[in-house]
């Protein structure tokens, strides 16, 4: 290049500076705007990328909410045990209060009585309650069977059932027939629902 080519410019300090153009440094800011060009386009790229990934898990998604599911009691369902045993037991046991009651529903209905004799104090007695009259097998027994809840000590008809009765202990389970005639008594705690009910079963067939 020429020197009449060459533009003197002057620096801060007033020395003369040549402004002739340099093709190094021509070259080095073309590398590095062809640089910043690939990473804005790596980054484009990137946020397609992501944003198809996106798009695609949200389809996935509505599919699975858009398709049927099944309703309890489909085809195929078992049903529960629970369910089994509400249709062949009783599910708790009435009692009755009175004894006078009881023989009349029992002449009626040709059912026999079973009655519990207890006291408030009696803690076996509560275990009959807890254990044995809470079984639905037990209850089942209702069909016929008309269960009486007599406390041997309030006073009035529970304590002269249990006198008459010959009562010593508690508890005691009275069986009478329909008329009112006891026909079998079994004093203590019953071991189990089952044993509750074959003894009672038992009674009932031998009268």
């Amino acid at each position: 290049m020429d020197d009449r080519d060459r533009i003197p410019i002057q620096n801060r300090a007033g020395f003369e500076q040549d402004s002739t153009p340099r093709t190094g440094n021509t070259t080095g800011q073309n590398l590095f705007a062809l640089g910043a060009v690939f990473l804005g386009a790596l980054c484009i790229v990137l946020l397609i990328s992501a944003y198809a990934g996106k798009s695609k898990s949200a389809v996935e998604h509505a599919s699975k909410d858009a398709a049927p599911r099944k309703t309890p009691g489909a085809e195929g369902s078992r049903p529960t045990e629970a369910a089994s045993d509400s249709s062949t037991y009783a599910r708790s046991i009435t009692w009755r209060r009175s004894l006078d009651r009881a023989i009349e529903e029992a002449g009626s209905d040709k059912k026999i009585i079973v009655v519990d004799v207890y006291t408030t104090w009696c803690g076996w007695c509560r275990k009959m309650d807890e254990n044995i009259y809470s079984s639905p097998q037990v209850a089942a027994l209702s069909r016929n069977v008309v269960f009486v809840k007599l406390d041997a000590e309030d006073g009035g008809e529970g304590e002269q059932f249990a006198h008459k009765a010959g009562v010593r202990g508690y508890p005691t389970t009275v069986i009478l027939n329909g008329s009112g005639r006891v026909i079998d008594s079994r004093p203590g705690y019953i071991q189990s629902p089952s044993a509750f009910v074959s003894y009672v079963e038992s009674v009932r067939g031998a009268g």
